[in-house]
């Protein structure tokens, strides 16, 4: 059990596998009011949920121009 589902019952999280890889390959847990964006190297694609959205969109490794997100904490 990870720490902060123990601290956090009520916090409804999903489990988010790859669109493409399916159960092959486990991106993490979101929470579907938040944001959340993870890579997946066997796609090789980095995918993003908006909250409260069920589809991803993705951004294709081949596609970056660098390697960082762009929030300005990155850019540092």
């Amino acid at each position: 059990m990870m720490w902060y589902e123990a601290h956090e019952p009520n916090t409804p999280f999903i489990k988010v596998y790859c669109p493409v890889c399916q159960k092959d390959c486990f991106l993490g847990k979101r929470e579907k009011n938040q944001l959340f964006m993870e890579h997946c190297d066997d796609c090789k694609a980095t995918y993003t949920w908006q909250p409260n959205e069920e589809k991803p969109t993705v951004i294709l490794d081949k596609d970056k121009r660098h390697k960082h997100c762009g929030c300005g904490t990155c850019n540092k």
